[in-house]
């Protein structure tokens, strides 16, 4: 897979989770609320970044954005692992203000944009 092929494969996920994130607002509110009720699924997220993030840093060849994005993902994932409880306040309080959905939701499509700009046309 190359640098480009990454980019295309983030920008498509993102941009589409922010899309659905903007077109459903309740059932988005939902996810959250739901999430925060079952700590298997924040386990299982820690897992997913982790994996995420190695593949990242490992195939991500010289891009500095990926290598950044890649930590992060790791990052995220020793989180999530490390502080369940943690995530689970914060996911009840994006549940509950709907400016940090909002503002979540345009921080996730912009990127996904981003994304795909680098991968498609950089």
């Amino acid at each position: 897979m190359t640098i480009a092929q990454i980019f295309q494969l983030l920008g498509v996920t993102f941009f589409a989770l922010g899309l659905g994130m903007l077109a459903n607002p309740k059932e988005a509110r939902k996810f959250f609320e739901e999430v925060t009720e079952h700590v298997g699924l924040i386990y299982y997220g820690g897992l997913m970044a982790l994996v995420i993030g190695y593949l990242l840093l490992a195939f991500g060849g010289q891009s500095l954005v990926l290598f950044f994005i890649g930590w992060l993902a790791l990052l995220k994932g020793f989180f999530l692992l490390l502080f369940p409880s943690s995530t689970i306040k914060l996911g009840k309080t994006i549940a509950k203000k709907k400016m940090y959905l909002a503002v979540s939701t345009w921080v996730v499509m912009l990127m996904g944009l981003l994304f795909l700009f680098i991968g498609f046309f950089a």
